[in-house]
């Protein structure tokens, strides 16, 4: 099997509701265009699909903006410069 035939570059269902159904073993989400964001108590259901995808495809880094900007990564030293820029704009 071809790594092309393996990999999907997500579902999307933004017509539908993404929670129903829940995705199947191995399929991908899209989170782009949901307005995604992983702190509010109402958005628990999407942050955990979120979550249990990061976990899976162990991407190095995630980042959307909509109402809040989003970024996750795995790399602790990234996340303290994109952090310290993000804290003092007027130092870029």
């Amino acid at each position: 099997m071809s790594s092309r035939s393996r990999w999907s570059c997500g579902v999307s269902r933004f017509s539908d509701n993404i929670l129903d159904p829940r995705l199947k073993a191995g399929e991908v989400g899209v989170f782009v265009n949901y307005g995604v964001t992983l702190h509010p108590p109402e958005m628990r259901d999407l942050a955990d699909m979120f979550w249990s995808q990061i976990d899976h495809i162990r991407p190095e880094s995630y980042i959307a903006d909509n109402e809040w900007l989003t970024f996750v990564t795995r790399d602790a030293k990234l996340f303290d410069v994109v952090a310290k820029a993000l804290s003092h704009p007027s130092e870029w």
